[in-house]
């Protein structure tokens, strides 16, 4: 599922968010839980939906540590509340 989250990036992101919101519900556990909440939280923050994006950022950090997105989403928080 993440990898085509991924490719479906290209083609704008309706369904790659669908996507990424489905491995993230359903998978909670995987190793590709964090990277589909974090890539949930940028598109959040792409489209002007910054208390989202803080959530989903706030979930990697918390929930996903291990994540490669985790110390991102971490400095993300932070400049949000600069």
């Amino acid at each position: 599922l993440f990898y085509t989250g991924r490719a479906q990036l290209r083609g704008g992101p309706g369904s790659s968010r669908a996507t990424f919101a489905r491995l993230a519900s359903r998978h909670p556990g995987s190793r590709w839980a964090g990277d589909a909440v974090f890539l949930l939280a940028d598109l959040d923050e792409d489209a002007g939906r910054g208390a989202a994006a803080r959530a989903g950022y706030r979930e990697v950090v918390e929930r996903h540590p291990a994540s490669p997105g985790a110390g991102q989403a971490a400095a993300r928080l932070g400049a949000a509340l600069m």
